[in-house]
């Protein structure tokens, strides 16, 4: 949606101090721990964009943790590449040439403005996966962050083991399910769940290598059915916002639900 569409859809300018307002409301705490996923554009028309969503989460979760996913999916075997696909004459000298992953560095790819403008703000730290890192901020964020192994990268070391040992939330702002990061920690609880290689540039010794390892094999087809089956018995908040549907979840809750649910389908 573009700058032009947003503004004529929006009835009134969304500040910081409605957005603190909404997230109390949700049932935001000050030492909360919680993984964000937004849509700015969704919101409608907010004054100060990415920073104010920002700055407004840093001001109720004072004393808490803010995770936001700042994935690079595009530092990936290319072969694999389908939105969009490249030609298989590109394959080996894209390889050849991906910058190997540098969590001070490397911009996210399809996670929208608000963690990318996080991931670079004072006090943020990022992990160091070059597929699927995440940028943190408060309580703790450097532990964290240090904690994510290469593989699982969804697994219980990783932040969103983090958030669910700490009884933290998820706050979906304007998005579905199906962005929902935190489900796929349920895939990595799954006896045989299907894996795959991933192949990916990232520093080894200091050096930029292009390198291999066996992960889960994520998706997120199934997330949307999941949120909707959690939503008729599970803790949750919701509250419209501008233009947006803003869900506050209990992270323990949908993780187990997701675990089960994967389970029986198996």
């Amino acid at each position: 949606m573009s700058e032009r569409q947003v503004i004529q859809r929006t009835r009134m300018p969304i500040t910081k101090e409605k957005l603190i307002e909404e997230f109390k409301l949700l049932g935001l705490q000050s030492s909360d721990t919680v993984l964000v996923h937004t849509s700015l554009s969704k919101l409608g028309y907010v004054i100060g964009g990415p920073v104010t969503v920002i700055q407004a989460l840093q001001e109720v979760v004072h004393n808490g943790t803010i995770i936001m996913p700042t994935q690079t999916g595009d530092n990936s075997n290319p072969e694999e590449w389908k939105n969009p696909a490249v030609s298989s004459s590109w394959f080996d000298i894209i390889k050849e040439h991906m910058p190997a992953f540098e969590p001070e560095v490397t911009p996210t790819r399809g996670m929208g403005v608000v963690p990318e403008v996080f991931r670079s703000m004072p006090g943020v730290v990022r992990s160091n996966h070059p597929i699927g890192s995440f940028a943190i901020w408060g309580t703790n964020a450097k532990a964290i962050a240090a904690s994510q192994p290469l593989t699982p990268e969804f697994g219980d070391e990783s932040p969103l083991g983090v958030l669910i040992q700490n009884k933290g939330k998820v706050l979906l702002i304007g998005v579905g399910y199906d962005s929902c990061t935190l489900l796929h920690h349920a895939e990595t609880k799954i006896n045989d769940y299907p894996t795959k290689e991933v192949q990916t540039a990232m520093m080894v010794n200091g050096k930029r290598e292009w390198s291999s390892y066996i992960d889960i094999d994520y998706t997120a087809d199934r997330f949307n059915d999941i949120g909707d089956a959690f939503e008729k018995d599970g803790t949750l908040s919701i509250r419209k916002v501008g233009l947006a549907t803003i869900r506050c979840i209990d992270a323990k809750e949908l993780d187990e639900f997701a675990i089960q649910y994967l389970s029986n389908i198996k």
